[in-house]
Parts: C-alpha cells; sequence; structure tokens
C-alpha cells in the first residue's frame, strides 16, 4: 500500500490534486470540490494536532480488522462514514483551500513517522507508518472521486 511518508507518492498525489479546479465535479458523492478540499484539510489539522475529533463510539481496535479495512479492502463510493468534524458545509474560496491543504501535507510529512501516528476517530490509535497509507488512501479515494 502506498504512504503519504513516501516522498513519490506525496508528490503524485499533489499533482492530481492540482488537477482539481473549482467547478470539477464529483464522480459520486453530493461534496463540491472545495468542500472535498476541505474535508481533506481537516483530517490533516486533525492529524497534525490542530483541530480535535471525537472518537466514534465503538472504534475499530482488532489489528487484523484496521490491516483489512486500511490497506486491502476498496472503500465503497458514497457510502462512507465520516467523522463530523470533517463535514464542511461551506469550505470557503478554492486556491486558498488548496494551498493549505498542500502545507499541512507537507507539514505532516516533515515531521515523519518518528513523529508518530495520531488517533483516528474509527480506528483509535495508529502508528506513523499506518497514518501514511491511511492519509494516501483517503486522498486517493476522494481525488478518483474527482476524477483526479
Amino acid at each position: 500500500m502506498p504512504s503519504m511518508l513516501d516522498t513519490t507518492e506525496r508528490a503524485r498525489m499533489l499533482q492530481r490534486l492540482a488537477a482539481i479546479a473549482p467547478e470539477t465535479r464529483p464522480r459520486w458523492g453530493m461534496m463540491s470540490a472545495a468542500q472535498m478540499l476541505a474535508h481533506l484539510d481537516a483530517q490533516m489539522r486533525d492529524v497534525l494536532g490542530e483541530l480535535t475529533v471525537a472518537p466514534r463510539p465503538r472504534q475499530i481496535r482488532n489489528p487484523l480488522l484496521k490491516w483489512f479495512l486500511i490497506d486491502v479492502m476498496p472503500w465503497p463510493k458514497g457510502k462512507l462514514p465520516t467523522a463530523p468534524e470533517y463535514r464542511v458545509a461551506s469550505p470557503g474560496e478554492f486556491a486558498p483551500l488548496a494551498a493549505g491543504l498542500r502545507a499541512r501535507l507537507e507539514a505532516w510529512a516533515a515531521l515523519g513517522e518518528a513523529r508518530g501516528g495520531a488517533v483516528h476517530p474509527l480506528f483509535g490509535p495508529l502508528s506513523g507508518a499506518t497514518l501514511g497509507r491511511l492519509l494516501w488512501k483517503h486522498w486517493n479515494h476522494h481525488l478518483e472521486q474527482f476524477g483526479a
């Protein structure tokens, strides 16, 4: 599974992000392109400790199930629940959102795997390596949603 800790994979992801414009329509789901950027940015603020996200009542703690959901199983389109803190109704201007998202990704990556992971609202505590793969999968899911 690719990881956002990998410089090449991160650069590819940022190239794909640059291919999305404010008017880009989703292939599935209800988010606008700006809402998607704000959604990914909320996750980045969470993993950087800038946003407090409440844990789900029943977190997935089983390591095998966690691995399967993060590294193996394709995510269904338009049917994944998200943390309320990651939902953004009025995201703001597209260009500043994209710039902020890129900056937060690079800030997180600069901290590296040694920083450790984060406590995910659904998956609970994650190592830095697992978080890198989860971030890649989450970004990939939404960039595919917008055809990038």
